[in-house]
């Protein structure tokens, strides 16, 4: 039985005439207490993840038979480059998540693989030398791509920085939306930059043909695939006539589908 607190009472004269007995109620922990440390606790978490998420990536080099570990991992990763390429030359790639990519806005079709086409454009904007400056011209193409064409996401299966990375866009398996008419039978690659006049730095070329040969080596591309320029399929001038007069002189490029 709960205790009883007594109390004095007065009459209207102000005389004290008795005392009043009230009964006293147990005190009771204000359940706002355990919510307010319950919010501190999810902060404090929140907080701890995002700094984790946020230090900066490390670059790991692995060798060509842990190539599938790619989409487990954070980091950019490098893969060692085939054997008839320089024992310098690797290829680094750059995930989506290390270039703060948006997620797709819809669903987006798989390619049917192998392809036997590989066609290159460049991206008629500024070049970039660096992965922050490369990493911001793919998330300002992806922007545009969305924003502005509507499309479901960048267009390009991958591009290539002048920073001698290659910079994941819609990747190996799906379709992309770089060339009307061979979109769902080939792999688009572009440079970052614009090449009417020069061409590409060596680092970019050596990216791409280890790109290519990677395709090949993992079943994404066939050995005796085609390289083209976009401007064989549209009006448009990419990959840029300086660019595209280089590409006419490699082994695997053909005029023709």
């Amino acid at each position: 039985m709960s205790p009883t607190v007594g109390k004095y009472y007065k009459s209207q004269t102000g005389f004290t005439i008795g005392i009043k007995y009230v009964k006293a109620f147990p005190c009771k922990k204000p359940k706002q207490t355990l919510l307010l440390v319950f919010l501190l606790i999810l902060s404090l978490t929140t907080i701890s993840a995002i700094l984790i998420w946020r230090n900066p990536t490390r670059i790991i080099q692995i060798d060509q038979n842990k190539d599938n570990e790619e989409e487990d991992k954070n980091e950019p990763i490098d893969y060692t480059a085939d054997t008839n390429a320089a024992p310098k030359d690797k290829l680094r790639i750059v995930t989506r998540i290390n270039w703060v990519a948006k997620p797709p806005s819809g669903p987006i079709d798989n390619l049917t693989l192998p392809v036997s086409l590989v066609v290159i454009q460049h991206t008629a904007t500024e070049s970039c030398n660096s992965q922050a400056s490369c990493a911001y011209q793919a998330h300002t193409i992806q922007t545009f791509h969305m924003e502005s064409r509507n499309w479901s996401d960048v267009g390009y299966n991958f591009m290539i920085g002048g920073d001698g990375a290659v910079y994941e866009g819609r990747s190996w398996t799906k379709v992309g939306a770089h060339t009307l008419g061979v979109n769902d039978k080939s792999i688009g690659i572009a440079f970052i930059g614009t090449f009417t006049d020069h061409v590409p730095a060596a680092l970019m070329l050596n990216a791409f043909h280890n790109l290519v040969n990677k395709g090949v080596h993992d079943g994404y591309i066939t050995k005796d695939y085609k390289v083209m320029g976009a401007r064989q399929f549209s009006g448009t001038e990419s990959p840029g006539k300086a660019f595209y007069d280089i590409i006419k002189t490699w082994v695997h490029w053909s005029e023709k589908l």
